[in-house]
């Protein structure tokens, strides 16, 4: 026969653990919000291409990953090119703008290796006010 004790401590320990269980859900579910549809994310983007093959340019490698992580996240376009700048450094912009749940993947998708050859790291994500 169980002591009524025992049963106590089971059933603390099982509601401690359905707890653990809903907080460490709660902590990784992936939520989305509505964004504006007219807001824009600007993201600035570090590059480097490591021993790429002949005719593969940085722009182009990079353009294909921006587009297969846009793909990933499936709410924003890119607005205008793919800009360029010194030191291997890019800008695109994305519209609407990305929630919490979707930067996270992108940023993840983006600095993933797989695009062979291709460092992508993701410097700055911020909301742009401006329209070019």
């Amino acid at each position: 026969m169980r002591s009524p004790a025992r049963i106590m401590v089971a059933l603390v320990a099982v509601a401690l653990i359905a707890g653990g269980v809903w907080q460490l859900r709660s902590a990784t579910m992936s939520t989305h919000v509505v964004t504006d549809p007219d807001s824009r994310l600007a993201v600035t983007l570090d590059a480097e291409a490591r021993q790429s093959e002949p005719g593969q340019s940085l722009d182009e490698m990079v353009a294909a990953k921006v587009g297969t992580c846009r793909l990933e996240v499936a709410t924003s376009d890119p607005v205008g090119p793919l800009e360029r700048g010194s030191d291997g450094r890019f800008r695109l912009i994305l519209q609407p703008s990305l929630d919490d749940t979707d930067r996270v993947q992108f940023r993840g998708c983006m600095e993933d290796w797989n695009v062979d050859h291709l460092l992508v790291d993701v410097v700055e994500m911020r909301e742009v006010a401006d329209r070019g």
